[in-house]
C-alpha cells in the first residue's frame, strides 16, 4: 500500500467507525469511568431465548461488601447514533407511579429484589432522590422521527431491558444482593412531545427523559428506562452514581432484608466503590 493510499483509508476507516457507533460507546464509557470504579464495554449477559449470550455496550457498577454481604448496583447502557432522525418521547403528566413502586419495579436478583422491597418500606425516602425521582412529565412510548422501517429506538429500550434482566438472571442462587438501571444514550436529538391546554402538540427539544414503559420485560408492571443525549450524559451519569451511592449506604436494610451472609461466594470479585 502507498502512503498516499493509507492516510485515505484511514479517513474511511474512521468514517464507518463514526457511522457504526463504536465512538458514542467509547464516549459514554469514558464519562462513566470517571464516576464509577468498574465500566466495562461490549459486556454479555444471558438472554431468555435459547439462553443465548447477548452483547450490551456499557456496564457501569458500583459495588460494596457489607460485613460480608456483597451489593451491587449497575446500570447497563445501550448507545445509538440518531443524528438525522430524531428521538421523540411521548410524556404525559397525568402519569404517576408511587415512590414505592420507582423503588421496586427495577431489575434486580433475587436477593436484589427483596433488598428493594425493604428500601421501599423502611426508606421511602429514597423514592424521591437519584434515578428514583418522579419526572415531570414521564414518558410513555419512545419512537424516532421519518422512521420508515423497523423503529430502532422500540430495538433499543428492548436491548437494554433484556440486558438488565439478563445481567439479574445471571445472578439466580448468587449471594450477590443487585439492581440494574437500564440506561440509553443517544448522539443525536431528542425531543419531548405532549399535549398542550388547547390539544395542540408541543415539542420540545431536551436532553433527557425517563420513560414508564407498560412493558412487563423486568418482570414488573413496569419497565422504567432513563435516556440522555450526548449533552445531557453529564447529568445522568451524575444521577446514576447519586442513586448508586444512595443504595450502597443502606447496610442495615440489607442486613434485615437478606439476612447473615451464607458464606458461598459471589461469582465476581469484589469491587470496592
Amino acid at each position: 500500500m502507498s502512503q498516499e493510499e493509507s492516510p485515505a483509508l484511514e479517513r474511511r476507516v474512521a468514517d464507518w467507525l463514526q457511522s457504526a457507533g463504536y465512538p458514542l460507546e467509547m464516549t459514554v464509557a469514558r464519562r462513566m469511568k470517571e464516576v464509577f470504579p468498574r465500566v466495562q464495554q461490549s459486556e454479555f449477559y444471558p438472554h431468555a431465548e435459547g439462553g443465548l449470550s447477548r452483547e450490551i455496550d456499557v456496564v457501569a457498577t458500583a459495588q460494596r461488601n457489607l460485613d460480608g454481604r456483597i451489593l451491587r448496583v449497575a446500570f447497563p447502557v445501550e448507545c445509538k447514533v440518531s443524528k438525522d432522525k430524531p428521538w421523540l418521547v411521548f410524556t404525559d403528566s397525568s402519569i404517576s407511579l408511587a415512590a414505592s413502586a420507582r423503588i421496586t419495579q427495577r431489575a434486580a436478583s433475587w436477593l436484589g429484589k427483596k433488598f428493594l422491597r425493604a428500601v421501599a418500606e423502611r426508606a421511602p425516602h429514597v423514592g424521591e432522590a437519584g434515578l428514583f425521582r418522579a419526572p415531570r412529565r414521564p414518558g410513555y412510548s419512545v419512537t424516532r422521527a421519518f422512521e420508515s422501517s423497523s423503529d430502532k429506538s422500540y430495538q433499543a429500550l428492548m436491548a437494554v431491558t433484556n440486558a438488565a434482566a439478563g445481567l439479574a438472571r445471571g445472578l439466580e442462587g448468587s449471594v450477590v444482593t443487585a439492581v440494574y438501571f437500564p440506561l440509553v444514550v443517544i448522539d443525536g436529538p431528542l425531543f419531548e412531545v405532549h399535549l398542550g391546554e388547547s390539544n395542540q402538540i408541543i415539542v420540545e427539544r431536551v436532553e433527557g427523559a425517563s420513560l414508564i414503559w407498560r412493558n412487563p420485560g423486568l418482570g414488573t408492571p413496569h419497565t422504567i428506562v432513563h435516556i440522555a443525549t450526548l449533552a445531557g450524559l453529564e447529568d445522568l451519569a451524575a444521577s446514576a452514581r447519586e442513586t448508586a451511592d444512595i443504595l450502597l449506604k443502606q447496610s442495615a436494610i440489607l442486613a434485615a432484608a437478606v439476612g447473615r451472609p451464607s458464606g458461598r461466594q459471589p461469582h465476581d470479585p469484589e469491587i470496592e466503590s
